[in-house]
């Protein structure tokens, strides 16, 4: 197993991820069906995973012929690297800025709303 990723996912891997993450583990195969359109070629898909694998992202077991892949890296450690390089990149290091972005989406749902409001009022608990 490969040390610390010294590199944030790119995109794609993170697609990639989010597939392994959700389903624990499977073959390049059922990965390649679970990606998102637009499809990539199933030896692209299975060249991605050979590299995060060197990365240090993925590990594979071997059951039968096939490679399974499971994650390494933990999901949420990783979502708060990238947000947090999207805050420093995009926003000049302001989460109020992404937030304020976030809110000015028209296609806001009210029920997201609700959901965000009660997650502001709850750090503002924990922080008293």
């Amino acid at each position: 197993m490969a040390g610390r990723p010294k590199e944030l996912p790119t995109p794609t891997e993170i697609e990639i991820l989010n597939v392994l993450w959700r389903a624990g583990k499977a073959s390049v195969q059922s990965v390649w069906q679970q990606l998102k359109p637009p499809k990539r070629a199933y030896t692209t898909v299975l060249t991605l995973l050979r590299i995060m694998e060197r990365k240090g992202y993925v590990v594979h077991d071997v059951e039968g012929r096939a490679f399974i892949y499971r994650p390494i890296l933990d999901e949420a450690k990783t979502r708060r690297s990238v947000i947090r390089r999207l805050i420093d990149r995009m926003f000049e290091g302001s989460a109020e800025s992404l937030v304020a972005s976030l809110l000015e989406r028209e296609d806001i749902s009210e029920q997201e709303l609700r959901r965000l409001r009660r997650m502001i009022q709850q750090k503002e608990r924990e922080r008293k």
